[in-house]
């Protein structure tokens, strides 16, 4: 090492106590901060991603009922017993029914008349052409007085022109009776887990499987042909009379977060709509 031009060797001096304690205190304060910036990141991505579950479990839902819906009626009896729509009023919790009748790929409606009398008890039911009806799981038989009920098909026949269904008719229908394929929807809240509360769905009473997970609230209103406007608005039709006077049905729903590990992670939001079966009245 060279040496001054007194002949001594350099002073090497580091860095003091203070130094270095100023600096591992900024270091700190940086590392402190980077990490608070990191948690409260990842604290309203977490926040974030649980809102986007919340709107997409009540798009999914509301859509698809309103889908459903616009289709009620379609390709089934006009008149007579009421049979597009059902329900059950429950306060916040309530279900609906949503009945469509089948078409074929020509957009015809799959449906056939009785050929020889169905008696009562009877399953299998002679009709004038079981073409379609493979396709559907339930079918309703209509009696010439405007009544009538719904059955499982068990069997369908083309060649023979024969309908089986899973259980024996409760009454006579003559020759002449319709018979439609019908598709049922039925949608309704399983709070059986208050966490998790889910919005089911049961296709041709085969059983209710989850739909949409953090549907905590359906609330269905009927809105009528009736004193209009603003219109009567009923929780429930009370009859048939009132049931063929339905021209839009009102939906609430409410999504709320499953299974919070926080409170500040707890997000719900309530979405109303509104649909019109297309099939009633105009």
């Amino acid at each position: 090492m060279p040496r001054s031009s007194s002949g001594r060797r350099p002073v090497e001096r580091g860095f003091s106590l203070l130094e270095l304690l100023v600096g591992l205190g900024m270091v700190g304060i940086g590392l402190g901060a980077t990490v608070a910036f990191a948690s409260t990141s990842v604290k309203l991505l977490r926040q974030n991603h649980l809102r986007v579950e919340v709107k997409q479990a009540l798009r999914a839902s509301s859509d698809s009922i309103v889908r459903d819906m616009r289709l009620a009626a379609a390709c089934l009896p006009q008149n007579g017993a009421f049979v597009a729509l059902a329900g059950v009023d429950s306060a916040l919790a309530d279900s609906v029914t949503i009945r469509t009748g089948f078409s074929d790929d020509n957009l015809s409606c799959i449906a056939t008349t009785v050929a020889t009398v169905h008696a009562g008890g009877a399953v299998v039911i002679d009709v004038d052409n079981a073409q379609g009806f493979g396709q559907a799981r339930l079918g309703y038989l209509r009696h010439l007085d405007g009544d009538g009920e719904f059955f499982i098909i068990a069997d369908v026949d083309p060649g023979a022109n024969t309908i089986t269904r899973a259980d024996g008719a409760t009454r006579d229908f003559p020759v002449g009776s319709g018979v439609f394929a019908v598709d049922e929807r039925t949608y309704a809240l399983d709070g059986t887990d208050p966490d998790a509360p889910q919005l089911t769905l049961d296709v041709d009473r085969e059983g209710a499987t989850p739909f949409a997970v953090g549907i905590s609230e359906l609330d269905v209103r009927y809105i009528l042909a009736r004193n209009c406007p603003p219109c009567d608005v009923v929780d429930m039709p009370a009859d048939d009379m009132e049931w063929w006077l339905v021209n839009q049905v009102q939906l609430t729903l409410k999504g709320k977060t499953i299974n919070p590990i926080r409170a500040e992670d707890v997000y719900s939001e309530t979405r109303t709509i509104t649909g019109k079966p297309r099939n009633l009245l105009p």
